[in-house]
């Protein structure tokens, strides 16, 4: 994958994916 500084979209995706996996473990 290209990794861009300015890309907002994208890191919010890559830094919302662990909080994600996070609260779903906690979850289950």
């Amino acid at each position: 994958m290209l990794q861009s500084p300015h890309s907002p979209i994208l890191n919010v995706h890559v830094d919302r994916t662990p909080l994600n996996s996070v609260a779903a473990t906690s979850r289950n």
